[in-house]
């Protein structure tokens, strides 16, 4: 769907999130359908002929996922005890989907309880 609007709009962003978890390098693909999976994401991008502007996003600072976990925590009931900056501190390496799951856990281990 992304690439058919990437195809009819001047300008468009595809935002690939951990590409690597569906693409495994080349040389480790066995089947044909592997194959496929890992190839097609390719020739579509090689249709749209504009991979000149890439941004690569990174990942953020204790700052920038102190404000993920807040985007992701805005609707939920927290415990006074919690401290995202403490959290976001001890979170080396996150990203917006970890923070996305750390969140849903933690309301799963609360509906458990």
């Amino acid at each position: 769907m992304s690439e058919m609007a990437a195809e009819n709009n001047a300008l468009a962003i595809i935002f690939i999130n951990e590409i690597d978890s569906i693409a495994p390098k080349r040389e480790k693909t066995n089947g044909k359908v592997e194959c496929q999976v890992i190839f097609q994401p390719l020739t579509l991008m090689d249709r749209l002929q504009a991979w000149s502007n890439v941004v690569d996003i990174g990942i953020p600072d204790v700052t920038g996922f102190l404000e993920i976990l807040r985007i992701h925590t805005k609707n939920m009931k927290l415990a006074d005890d919690v401290d995202l900056k403490k959290i976001a501190a001890g979170t080396h390496c996150y990203v917006g989907s970890d923070a996305a799951s750390l969140c849903s856990e933690a309301a799963m281990q609360q509906i458990r309880e």
